[in-house]
């Protein structure tokens, strides 16, 4: 694990996506997926299939002018899962792409295959040290 530099500054991120076929139109998508220092070298990636982080990675891809990557991720309801939140939808029919499919099938799938390097590179931005801190820990502890 990289330990990032100590509070106040701010360290380089890696946003990452992963592109897949659409559940209902068959389109390729592109999907923000998660998070991970720079320096990294196939480190721990902070997944965004939680909202805070994925609210993060649109902050960061809109800060790197990636704004059409942000654009389907929004406010859903899941019927299946009867929750409301900050979710990845297709670029083209904007259906829902499901949390369940994505981390722990297709996200698992490519990540074992390939490791991090596997995902698609969407961009690499400055964030507070802070903030990384505080997204770490809620992934390294399971925190809410």
């Amino acid at each position: 694990m990289t330990v990032p530099p100590p509070a106040g500054e701010t360290v380089k991120v890696t946003v990452r996506g992963l592109t897949m076929s659409c559940w209902k139109c068959h389109q390729p998508t592109t999907v923000v997926v998660g998070l991970h220092l720079a320096s990294a070298v196939d480190g721990d990636l902070i997944t965004c299939d939680d909202e805070q982080a994925l609210a993060t990675a649109v902050e960061l891809l809109s800060a790197t002018g990636n704004v059409g990557l942000t654009r389907p991720i929004k406010v859903r309801t899941s019927r299946t899962a009867r929750t409301t939140s900050l979710t990845n939808g297709c670029q083209h029919c904007d259906a829902l792409q499901g949390n369940f499919f994505i981390y722990h099938e297709e996200l698992m799938e490519v990540r074992s295959a390939n490791g991090t390097d596997g995902l698609d590179h969407l961009a690499d931005a400055d964030l507070p040290t802070e903030q990384w801190q505080q997204l770490h820990r809620r992934w390294s502890t399971g925190e809410p």
